[in-house]
C-alpha cells in the first residue's frame, strides 16, 4: 500500500474515538449511473471478516480515522497539506482481496463508497470513435468525483486502473488519467474526500501514484 503519510496508529486512534465520542452517520442514497460503472454503496463487511492483510489493515485504518473524524484535522484556518490524507494506492494481483479491503475501510469509517469501475467504464467505451471514448470517458470521471464531494466525507474507489490499458490507443487513455489528476486537485480539504485506487503494474500510473501520496505527502 502507497500512501501519504499521516502517524496516526490504530492505538491513538482508539484513545481518539474515547475523546471524540461516536462520528456522524451521515444520510444515504443508492445511486447512480449503472451504464458507466458508477456506484454509491454503504457497505457492511469489516476487516474481521477478512482473514490476512494485516499489514494493509493497519495502514487504511488511517483512512479510517481521517473519515470518521475529519475535525480533528481542521485547524481554526484553511485545512494544511501536511495534515491532508489524500490519497492510497492499493497494488497487487486482483485475487488478494483489494476491493474487500476497500469495502471494509468504507464501512469502518462509516463513510459512504462512491465507486468507479474503470473495467465497466471501459468495456461501454471499446469500439467507439477516438472523440467519444474520450468524451464519455473525462464524463464519467467527472461525474464520480462530483458524488463524492456532494457525500463528503466520503471514499473515492477508483477500481481497476489497469484497465484503462485495455484503450489501445495513448490518445485515448491518456486524457483519462489526466482528467484523474484534474478532479484530485480540485478536492478540497474539508470535508474529505479519500481517494482510494487498485492497480496490478505500479509503474503504469507513477503520474497517479505521484498526485495521490506526494503532492499532500
Amino acid at each position: 500500500v502507497e500512501r501519504t503519510g499521516l502517524a496516526y496508529t490504530y492505538a491513538i486512534d482508539q484513545l481518539i474515538q474515547a475523546k471524540v465520542g461516536e462520528p456522524r452517520n451521515g444520510d444515504f442514497t443508492h445511486d447512480v449511473g449503472a451504464s458507466t460503472g458508477i456506484k454509491v454503496e454503504r457497505p457492511t463487511i469489516t476487516f474481521a471478516d477478512i482473514l490476512g492483510g494485516e499489514t494493509a489493515k493497519k495502514e487504511l485504518r488511517e483512512v479510517i480515522t481521517f473519515l470518521r473524524w475529519p475535525q480533528l484535522f481542521q485547524s481554526s484556518e484553511k485545512t494544511t497539506s501536511d495534515r491532508m490524507l489524500h490519497g492510497v494506492l492499493i497494488m497487487g494481483h486482483p485475487s488478494t482481496e483489494r476491493t474487500l479491503l476497500v469495502h471494509a475501510t468504507a464501512s469502518e469509517a462509516i463513510a459512504p463508497l462512491v465507486s468507479l469501475s474503470l473495467t465497466t467504464l471501459v468495456a461501454t467505451l471499446l469500439g467507439a470513435s477516438e472523440r467519444e471514448v474520450v468524451h464519455g470517458g473525462r464524463r464519467a470521471i467527472r461525474q464520480v468525483f462530483e458524488q463524492a464531494r456532494k457525500r463528503a466525507p466520503s471514499l473515492l474507489f477508483l477500481n481497476e486502473l489497469d484497465a484503462l490499458e485495455r484503450l489501445e490507443a495513448k490518445d485515448e487513455r491518456e486524457p483519462l488519467l489526466n482528467q484523474v489528476l484534474i478532479e484530485l486537485d480540485r478536492l478540497e480539504p474539508y470535508p474529505p474526500v479519500v481517494v482510494l485506487a487498485t492497480s496490478y503494474d505500479l509503474h503504469r500510473h507513477c503520474s497517479l501514484l505521484a498526485a495521490l501520496t506526494g503532492k499532500y505527502a
